[in-house]
């Protein structure tokens, strides 16, 4: 049974193609008590909820100058926070003022009518949006609080494959220490997996060098990201029905577990740093690998330090090595996760033609 969504100043898209419309999810959830650390726990407890809700809006419109241009994007803004009936119009204010042209809806999900926290549930909510927007084209899911949009291709340019963030290179030791915590928190969603999913992500899982993708960015063209998203809801509702342990990272561990399914099913998500365009390194930090060829390079030019010219350009041949010529918005990455201030300034300076 799905919560109602409230939607609050729902603004009146462009007529444009159904088959061209990218759906923005961005998504701010403050009532799961059970969730330590993450994105969404910035000042939870220490402002009131109308001024997150509006410093959330703000911060996504700031960080975002690929949502700066006219075109077929759409932005609905999903939270859990108890407004006064001022909120929403002081948000949408902020959001022009920015000169963001996508229109902004913002949609709230009464907190505490399932059992799921809302980092998790969020993800059956997006999925029930889209069902009441009827057609659409692609769409992406994002954190609202540490997620930039840099440049969102068009529908017909996107692969048809899903679409997830890249995590560190390493996969880090914290994230591999909180899906373990999340893998023995849903042994009822892992029972109704084949063996053989349940061998390859329990191998995965001991693989301290092994890939980890990042579920604060996921999307992709409909016909692959909507089959996906409807079996991770149900991975998630499966592994919480009853449980006692309250982890609230099942989500990662259930993203990563689709991942690998699609690998074993020769249709590998498409992932950003360092193997595609999704999102910029997470932090800004490099594989080490990397590292040294990035100085050596920057060196070439007579700099000691890599420099952010250097820096973005090297960025930019690891995506496409063809392109010659001065950098645009369109040959770099889509989004940025947690994006250094330097990098984002230099994002917002590029041509977006």
């Amino acid at each position: 049974m799905h919560a109602q969504l409230f939607t609050f100043a729902m603004a009146e898209p462009q007529p444009i193609s159904p088959t061209d419309r990218v759906v923005i999810v961005a998504s701010a959830f403050y009532s799961q008590p059970d969730r330590h650390g993450g994105s969404f726990s910035d000042g939870a407890n220490s402002t009131s909820p109308d001024a997150r809700f509006v410093d959330a809006v703000k911060r996504l419109a700031m960080h975002s100058p690929g949502l700066a241009v006219p075109g077929p994007h759409e932005v609905h803004f999903i939270h859990d926070l108890p407004l006064t009936s001022d909120a929403p119009e002081v948000a949408q204010r902020a959001w022009k003022a920015s000169q963001r042209f996508a229109p902004l809806s913002f949609h709230r999900v009464e907190p505490g009518t399932m059992a799921l926290p809302g980092a998790e549930l969020r993800w059956q909510h997006a999925e029930e949006l889209l069902r009441r927007l009827g057609r659409w084209g692609c769409a992406f899911f994002i954190d609202a609080t540490d997620i930039s949009v840099l440049h969102v291709p068009p529908c017909a340019e996107m692969a048809e494959r899903v679409h997830i963030a890249s995590d560190f290179c390493t996969g880090g030791w914290r994230v591999r220490q909180l899906l373990h915590s999340a893998w023995a928190a849903n042994k009822p969603a892992l029972e109704a997996l084949s063996p053989a999913r349940v061998k390859a992500l329990s191998s995965w899982l001991r693989r301290g060098d092994a890939p980890t993708v990042n579920c604060g960015i996921v999307g992709g063209p409909r016909a692959a990201v909507e089959p996906v998203l409807r079996d991770v809801v149900a991975w998630l509702q499966r592994g919480w029905s009853g449980a006692s342990v309250r982890d609230a990272y099942s989500d990662m561990l259930a993203w990563n577990e689709a991942a690998l399914h699609l690998s074993a099913q020769a249709t590998p998500v498409l992932s950003g740093y360092p193997t595609g365009p999704v999102n910029h390194p997470m932090h800004g930090v490099l594989c080490p690998a990397h590292v040294q060829e990035l100085t050596r390079a920057c060196g070439a030019l007579g700099t000691r330090r890599p420099g952010q010219q250097c820096r973005m350009a090297w960025l930019r041949a690891q995506i496409n090595a063809t392109e010659a010529g001065p950098p645009t918005a369109k040959q770099l990455y889509w989004f940025g996760h947690k994006l250094p201030v330097g990098a984002l300034r230099w994002y917002r300076a590029l041509p977006r033609d």
